[in-house]
């Protein structure tokens, strides 16, 4: 059985050491700090992880293990979230007011037959974000768009599952072509087709 986070925790400080760091360039890169735990992060075309230690510049098409710890992503246009409890790859839109993405990675939700399903436990993926920003969370059937919430986006066997702790998420579920507007205490699941 999935176990949540629910308590509420502090917003994305504004104090991330950053300024050691170039600014980000938009549609290249992002500034990455650790906030807590143990993060993990590899680079496009490494097969290696290595450990977030001290803030770091990052091209898009980095791969994130947050499932130990927070991170903080900064945006060219110094937009900030934390993300946590996942494992994600950061990309981002083009145009004038880019989204920063993050697609969720990692082993897929573990389904099989419904006797198979009795015997073990079924296995879900999710990613929580917390922060102020164009950011969208991508899983299997659906993504999320925020501008500054609290939600969490999870994939499980029965589609793409996404829940507003704060503010307001815009849900793009893939097999229906629509989008639905979900706001604080609500849910949405986008049915796996």
């Amino acid at each position: 059985m999935l176990v949540l986070t629910s308590a509420l925790v502090a917003s994305p400080s504004s104090t991330a050491t950053t300024n050691q760091l170039p600014p980000p360039v938009a549609g290249k890169t992002v500034n990455v700090t650790l906030r807590s735990g143990k993060v993990r992060y590899r680079l496009p075309g490494s097969s290696t992880f290595v450990a977030l230690t001290a803030p770091q510049q990052v091209p898009l098409g980095t791969t994130f293990d947050t499932t130990a710890g927070r991170v903080t992503l900064i945006t060219a246009a110094s937009e900030r979230a934390w993300f946590y409890e996942g494992t994600f790859t950061v990309g981002q839109t083009s145009g004038d007011h880019p989204i920063t993405t993050l697609a969720l990675a990692g082993t897929k939700p573990s389904c099989g037959t419904a006797r198979a399903a009795a015997k073990r436990k079924r296995k879900n993926r999710h990613l929580w974000g917390d922060g102020k920003g164009r950011f969208r969370t991508s899983g299997l059937f659906s993504s999320a768009t925020v501008r500054g919430t609290r939600w969490v986006v999870i994939d499980r066997c029965d589609g793409t599952l996404t829940r507003v702790v704060r503010g307001v998420v815009s849900v793009r579920d893939f097999a229906k072509h629509k989008t639905v507007l979900v706001h604080a205490g609500e849910q949405y699941l986008a049915k796996k087709p």
